[in-house]
Formats: C-alpha cells, sequence, structure tokens
C-alpha cells in the first residue's frame, strides 16, 4: 500500500469540543462492523432498469467520524448521494441534518453530495433544494418518509 493511503495520513475535521462531546456520549462499548453488498441487476433486464451492479456498504460505526474517513481526506471525493435521518434512535451525539457535526466536516473540506436523502424530523443541510417534482420515498423499520434533495451551484 501507498503511503498516502495509510492511516496515518488520516486528518480529523471535527473540533476538538466534537469530540470530546463524541466521546462523553459513549455509554458502552461497542462492536464495530463492516461489510460491502454487491448487488447485480438480473440478467434479463437492461440499463432501463438501472446500473448492471449497485455496490453498498454497511457500517456499524460513528457516521460521522466515518464520512470524514471515506470522503474528507486528501484527494478524495464527495460521496454523490448520502441519506440523513435524525430519528433519535442509536445515540446519535450529534444530528446529520443541518448545522449536525456531519454537515460541519462536509462544508469545512468542500465534500458535499450532489444529493441528499433527508428523512422526517431532519432538517436538509443548507445549500441545497428540495426537488419538488420527485414524489417522496418511504423506508426503514416504521416507512419514514424521506424526500430527495439536491445541492445548488453557488
Amino acid at each position: 500500500m501507498a503511503d498516502e493511503d495509510t492511516a496515518s495520513n488520516f486528518r480529523q475535521h471535527a473540533t476538538a469540543e466534537q469530540v470530546e462531546k463524541f466521546r462523553n456520549s459513549l455509554r458502552h462499548p461497542y462492536e464495530v462492523y463492516g461489510f460491502l453488498e454487491v448487488l447485480e441487476r438480473y440478467a434479463p433486464f437492461t440499463d432501463d432498469h438501472g446500473p448492471e451492479r449497485l455496490a453498498v456498504m454497511f457500517l456499524g460505526a460513528d457516521g460521522h467520524a466515518t464520512y470524514d474517513a471515506l470522503f474528507c481526506q486528501d484527494n478524495q471525493m464527495a460521496p454523490f448521494a448520502i441519506l440523513i435521518h435524525d430519528h433519535g434512535f442509536g445515540g446519535n451525539w450529534s444530528d446529520f441534518g443541518n448545522a449536525g457535526v456531519m454537515h460541519d466536516i462536509a462544508r469545512k473540506t468542500n465534500r458535499l453530495p450532489e444529493l441528499l436523502l433527508v428523512g422526517v424530523g431532519t432538517e436538509p443541510w443548507v445549500g441545497y433544494r428540495e426537488l419538488a417534482d420527485i414524489y417522496p420515498t418511504y423506508g426503514g423499520w416504521a416507512s419514514f418518509e424521506r424526500r430527495l434533495f439536491q445541492r445548488m451551484q453557488a
């Protein structure tokens, strides 16, 4: 592995106060995990049915630090789209929506996705507008409403 790809080059973008708030929020140790699932389109279908393959990464880790590590380091790009939902489950120590730590890190590093899928009860990030002609989707264990927002160009 090349030197530029090692963890020693990781630069944390959260402030010292944000990191301390995270440390104070830990009530018990937890196991982190991750896996990558590659979904493949049924062979008889064409591109009209979506991409041939789609990779989805599942992580049991802090979302704010994960966003920083995966997308906000040198020579990295923002994801095309992310889902943000502040539903209050899982012990999140900061909101994912507007003015939360993830938004702060994304703005600081200019690693803002093109699209946000925003769950009900979550404030969309500043600089995004709702795509009003797109119907909301419903997902999660309780079929939460989610609306699509697009980044506005400066």
